[in-house]
């Protein structure tokens, strides 16, 4: 993250993607409770998770929308520049 940007790829085809972090504010990681003592607070944290997965999968195809309309801006405007 030093170099401002990260290479993710894709788990599903395998396609790099450069996420840069020059205008992030908040980064936040979620993860899954492993320490669930009971099978009910296993089936709550797994239920909690579904939901997030349910969120977060717009949200991160939103976020790529606007990193590809982002990059496609920023070609026109680099051939203003020229």
């Amino acid at each position: 993250m030093k170099k401002g940007y990260l290479k993710w790829k894709n788990p599903f085809n395998g396609v790099p993607l450069y996420v840069a972090f020059e205008n992030t504010r908040l980064i936040v990681f979620g993860l899954k409770s492993q320490r669930a003592e009971t099978i009910e607070k296993f089936l709550n944290s797994t239920i909690a998770d579904m939901v997030m997965s349910m969120i977060g999968i717009p949200l991160a195809i939103l976020t790529v929308m606007i990193i590809k309309s982002y990059s496609l801006k920023e070609e026109k405007l680099e051939e203003l520049e020229m």
